[in-house]
């Protein structure tokens, strides 16, 4: 059972804390100031868990009586918890934690914030930092630039980062205990940057029953192939532990139950979670049966709200009528109300009466007890095989390849002044890569979290979107990294356009490119099964062509909205006897929140020119345009722009190329030549194979 009740409100306008519990792992939330009226000793004394959240995020001043009470806390929950985490820590919080010895005893920081300031808007704004996904920045007291979500202009770290990184630089890297990134997730809605919501499986088998534990985000990086091969007789699948479900995922999950029926005798789900019940509304779904499920309760008498475990077998008879069950509230005792949604109480007229018998309970029961095991088979069935070959080296990732050849990270304002610099030590540092190689084994950056050749995919992060782009298999190290960076950019572009809601580009834009590029994908994938095929090949090097222009538009377009320098990069190397080596590059870009709104605006805003409106043509038109690197749309033909036609783009005045219509502005201007028009693309060979 799980639990989240108010604790303590002292005083008008002081400290209140509040306790989320399940399982092993609580959470307590602070708000307010933390001054004398805090008892944290009694606080610390009630709590009574192996893993111990602290969210810090509503602080907003401790006093120096504070500081004694916060400290005798820490103290008592250091002897009683085995880990401590602290999340959200607020710029005040991270004040004490610089200043005061201790402050934080044994607990690890996960994520903190970091002031930030505009003088064009002249706003101080808290920016959050995780330290899995700002590691490196930290530990170069180096913060990331971040654009102002007003006016599009970096913001400054208001700080001295020196001082204000100290004690996180020098804190010891970490992984969250298992089950501890999914109770943020499911628990809190927190989602952790990195490997640690990354999906685990467990399997244990015995005799003809198999019991599944999934624990994570579930998303398309689950195998549904891999983990459905081979179940066989009356399987149970334990999804307590899920935290988000997104739309790769359902799909994926959908396909498992698919392929998982055609072996197993019964699907059993145990303990659904109300986020796997609403994304997935189908009945067929659902497996066979689903023995339990949790729905959330609210206690009238003490405010306390708390997930409970319902079992379908026994309740099943109201459960048919989307009727929940009644419960009893943990803390008092008191009746408590169902406080679920309307989506899921409607989902519980689909749900099966259980067959499951005393043999299957009590293997069940068993396989509950049983601790998680992370064989090395299974590490290495989560990461995925890539293709027939054998990985023979897991060559470093950027981040360790830079740290050995010592390099300096630069923000954006140094970038130009050391990008040669720059682009001269990461060809030294490469050079290393083989030596750094023999003397350790290097594991996969927990980003890394698909191996499908030549795909990018986005996921929206806090305060960013984090696109991953992945080559396809190359004898050219030079050639796949170039692959991987234009397919991750691409595909960013793709997302920024998905975001994007203006009539104007959902009338005239979007139809341009959105089914060319959908159909062209798609065959992509289907021909990717035989990738040793001319036709496969011959498609690759039309689509690398097409996603180099996107790049090239998006990055003369964007007003560096978009990032020029990846945030990681890493390899891997195949060998077979006989034949050159072949590479896989994996680059990763993240792209602000402000630097997306900045170029929402940029695509959308439509400019008054030669006598009617362009619009700065967005770069995935170079689906629809086989010359287009940038250029202008017009969205009103009038004036001088008669002649070319409403709906032309236009990438030259007279001589001069034309990327966005800033520079189409200044080219009218300048130029008295012609207007010329981006020529329509011909069906690349395998559309019309098709």
């Amino acid at each position: 059972m799980s639990s989240a009740a108010t604790l303590s409100t002292v005083g008008e306008e002081k400290l209140k804390t509040e306790r989320i519990s399940d399982g092993d792992t609580t959470c307590v939330r602070f708000d307010g100031v933390m001054d004398e009226s805090f008892e944290g000793k009694r606080l610390a004394s009630s709590i009574k868990a192996k893993n111990v959240v602290l969210d810090m995020g509503h602080i907003s001043k401790i006093s120096s009586f504070g500081i004694r009470e916060w400290s005798e806390f820490i103290n008592v929950v250091t002897r009683n918890a085995e880990n401590i985490y602290l999340i959200e820590c607020s710029a005040k919080v991270m004040d004490q934690v610089n200043m005061v010895a201790g402050f934080i005893g044994k607990a690890r920081i996960v994520s903190f914030y970091g002031p930030y300031r505009c003088d064009h808007c002249d706003v101080d704004r808290d920016i959050a930092f995780q330290v899995a996904r700002d590691g490196a920045a930290i530990r170069s007291f180096d913060p990331p630039e971040h654009l102002c979500p007003s006016c599009a202009r970096p913001q400054f770290f208001d700080e001295d980062p020196t001082s204000f990184f100290s004690t996180v630089a020098q804190q010891p890297q970490f992984d969250l205990e298992r089950g501890v990134p999914e109770f943020l997730a499911a628990k809190l809605n927190y989602n952790i940057t990195g490997g640690n919501r990354r999906l685990q499986i467990d399997k244990y088998i015995e005799g003809s029953d198999t019991f599944l534990r999934l624990s994570g985000n579930l998303d398309g990086a689950f195998s549904s192939e891999k983990v459905a091969e081979g179940l066989e007789g009356r399987v149970v699948v334990d999804v307590s532990g899920l935290g988000g479900v997104d739309i790769a995922g359902a799909a994926e999950w959908r396909n498992f139950i698919t392929l998982a029926r055609g072996g197993a005798q019964r699907i059993f789900l145990l303990d659904c979670p109300p986020v796997l019940l609403e994304r997935l509304p189908r009945t067929e779904d659902l497996g066979d049966e689903v023995l339990s499920f949790s729905m959330p309760y609210n206690c009238p008498s003490c405010s306390t709200t708390t997930s409970e475990i319902v079992d379908v077998a026994e309740h099943y008879e109201i459960l048919k009528f989307a009727t929940p069950p009644e419960k009893k509230c943990g803390n008092c005792k008191q009746a408590s109300a169902c406080a679920a949604q309307e989506s899921l109480l409607s989902r519980l007229r689909d749900l099966q009466k259980p067959t499951a018998d005393a043999k299957l309970k009590a293997f069940i029961k068993a396989a509950r007890k049983r601790k998680p095991v992370v064989s090395a088979a299974a590490v290495a069935a989560n990461g995925g095989a890539l293709g027939k070959k054998t990985v023979l080296l897991a060559i470093v990732s950027l981040t360790a390849v830079l740290g050995a050849a010592g390099l300096l990270i630069y923000n954006a304002s140094q970038q130009k002044k050391a990008e040669s610099e720059l682009n001269s030590q990461l060809t030294e540092a490469t050079e290393k890569i083989d030596d750094l190689v023999t003397q350790q084994e290097q594991k996969r950056p927990p980003w890394v979290r698909s191996s499908n050749p030549f795909t990018g995919r986005c996921i929206e992060e806090i305060g960013s979107m984090v696109c991953i782009g992945i080559s396809s298999h190359s004898r050219d190290l030079e050639s796949a990294k170039a692959e991987a960076r234009v397919v991750a950019l691409e595909e960013a572009t793709a997302s920024i356009a998905v975001s994007l809601d203006s009539e104007l580009f959902n009338t005239k834009i979007r139809p341009l490119y959105s089914s060319r590029r959908g159909q062209v994908l798609s065959t992509l994938d289907r021909l990717s099964e035989n990738r040793d095929s001319a036709e496969y090949k011959e498609l690759v090097r039309s689509v690398v062509d097409i996603r180099q222009r996107v790049t090239e538009a998006v990055m003369t377009s964007s007003n560096d909205g978009m990032p020029k320098q990846h945030a990681g990069l890493y390899w891997e190397k195949y060998e077979d006897e006989g034949e050159d080596p072949e590479w896989l590059v994996y680059a990763r870009y993240e792209i602000s929140t402000g630097a997306q709104r900045s170029m929402h605006r940029i695509y959308t805003d439509e400019k008054t020119l030669a006598g009617g409106k362009v619009v700065t043509g967005f770069p995935l038109l170079a689906w629809a345009y086989s010359d287009f690197e940038g250029g202008v749309m017009v969205t009103d033909a009038t004036g001088d722009l008669e002649a070319v036609g409403a709906d032309a783009v236009i990438t030259r005045v007279g001589d001069q190329n034309v990327r966005n219509s800033v520079e189409f502005a200044k080219a009218i201007e300048q130029a008295n030549g012609p207007f010329t028009k981006a020529t329509a693309a011909p069906p690349l060979a395998a559309e019309e194979s098709e």
